[in-house]
């Protein structure tokens, strides 16, 4: 008995830490315009979102904790999942937003600065200082939701040796010294389906953690409506607004350990909580679905990492790919580049899955720009598209990715082309191949039913074929579907007259 004790007290300090986070005091901020502009009514209200001139919204750049700048990372562009468990008070998709906004002609025009956006997880997948959500966590006081678990999450990864200048930064509207608790914990792997199935240690922010921000007072309005129907009010007032920032080292994370964002949970975690007992959201021992003002986090709408102004970021200029004959051209342009080391070059052809397939050096330019070309010979790949994306090697050991870019191979293995079309008697096909082998040939009708089967033997190049038959199908629309040998499906519809 007395072992199992020791083994849970070292479980609750070490698994749900207390640190000593930084206090953002100040925001640097770009203003700007909604994107679209919104208006409708209901139940005798007019609802506007967005439109001119009630339209200002401001996007968070940078900030200054303890002292020290930080700035927004846009470089790891992160998506935000919300994990939902029915409770007694709501089931389904709900959203629950504030803007900056005002009421006028008596209460009758919600006016709203943002753009309406009917998901939180698109809502939140921003850097706005003047929206978010009210209570996150709240199961069943008024303005409740049915949210457990607030993700962040950048699939590919990235990692620092300087993890004391890389943190996450929380937002919240109100009063000043009165700014709600929270739990934070980094996500240190995904499984197959892209949802965190590791954590690292857990860390408590609590109200003395957040900093007030100066000049930060924003008068809002509420709105809450289940998705996809309309948002409608549901409150409103005037707060300030404070913030947090919980830096990677806070979080337990090691020098070059790769992570892919983070999550927030209510202040009712137990302390219990190990980081696997973060995984299953739905689990009412560690995610109660009766939580009150443990929950009451009002969330600015501000995701996303941000780095030390100090540490210079590679800046991209440019990253294209052309294919020719068979090869990917890519090039690029960077500047800023005093801690890099390399570029290694990942090619893959679903968008997700990709692997190295070369490195260049760093340039040799300090104050300008280095271009950069790097050619790839996919002539012996079956693809229809490929992507490609930029491994940035760090000196310091970390790394970063650039954006992906997609390229069509127009002249492949596998490409069909049909004659004539629409066709009347006589059908031929094209069909290019990397080796001598066998396909199948089958003709559907549109709705799914197979009326012709043919094989063909086939040689490496472009096989002319001539398709049976084609004069006694009735006239409509039909799909040629050829299937080689390693069972690749390649598609071409047609019209018979």
């Amino acid at each position: 008995m007395k072992n199992r004790l020791c083994l849970l007290a070292m479980c609750i300090l070490v698994c749900n830490t207390l640190l000593a986070q930084q206090a953002i005091t100040a925001v640097n901020f770009n203003p700007n315009t909604a994107a679209t502009s919104t208006s409708y009514a209901s139940g005798g209200q007019d609802y506007q979102w967005g439109v001119a001139p009630n339209n200002q919204i401001q996007n968070v750049t940078g900030f200054t904790a303890s002292g020290i700048s930080y700035s927004y990372a846009s470089y790891f562009p992160g998506i935000v999942k919300i994990r939902r468990v029915d409770n007694i008070d709501n089931s389904g998709n709900f959203t629950l937003a504030w803007s900056e906004g005002i009421l006028e002609n008596g209460g009758n025009t919600i006016i709203m600065n943002a753009a309406y956006e009917t998901d939180m997880e698109d809502y939140f997948g921003s850097r706005t200082y003047n929206k978010g959500t009210d209570n996150l966590f709240d199961n069943i006081s008024t303005n409740s939701n049915n949210i457990e678990r607030l993700d962040w999450i950048y699939a590919p990864g990235f990692s620092s040796s300087s993890t004391s200048q890389f943190g996450f930064a929380v937002f919240e509207r109100g009063n000043l010294g009165q700014h709600d608790a929270f739990k934070i914990a980094a996500i240190t792997g995904l499984d197959g389906s892209g949802n965190p199935n590791q954590y690292s240690q857990i860390v408590s922010v609590s109200t003395s953690d957040y900093g007030d921000i100066s000049s930060s007072s924003v008068t809002y309005n509420i709105l809450k409506g289940a998705v996809a129907g309309p948002l409608l009010v549901s409150g409103g007032n005037d707060q300030e607004r404070g913030a947090v920032l919980t830096s990677l080292t806070d979080l337990g994370i090691a020098t070059g350990q790769t992570i892919y964002g983070y999550s927030l949970f209510a202040d009712d975690l137990p302390v219990s909580a190990t980081p696997a007992d973060l995984v299953d959201f739905t689990n009412p021992a560690f995610f109660p679905n009766n939580t009150q003002n443990e929950g009451g986090i009002d969330l600015i709408a501000i995701t996303g990492v941000y780095v030390e102004s100090s540490i210079l970021a590679v800046k991209l200029l440019s990253f294209s790919a052309d294919l020719q004959n068979g090869i990917s051209n890519l090039k690029w342009t960077a500047t800023n580049e005093n801690t890099v080391s390399a570029y290694a070059i990942e090619r893959g052809i679903d968008g997700t899955n990709f692997k190295e397939i070369g490195r260049v050096v760093k340039g040799i330019n300090i104050n300008t720009a280095n271009n950069y070309a790097a050619a790839d010979d996919v002539k012996a790949i079956t693809a229809n598209v490929f992507f490609y994306r930029l491994k940035q090697l760090n000196t310091n050991g970390g790394f970063e990715y650039s954006n992906t870019i997609k390229i069509t191979n127009s002249k492949i293995a596998g490409e069909i082309s049909i004659y004539p079309n629409p066709v009347t008697n006589l059908l031929h096909a094209t069909y290019r191949s990397i080796k001598n082998e066998t396909i199948s040939l089958k003709i559907y009708s549109a709705s799914g039913s197979v009326l012709r089967t043919q094989k063909f033997a086939i040689v490496a190049g472009v096989n002319t074929i001539s398709v049976n038959n084609v004069i006694s199908l009735p006239k409509g629309e039909y799909w040629l579907v050829i299937t080689n040998n390693e069972g690749r499906l390649s598609t071409e519809k047609f019209v018979k007259n």
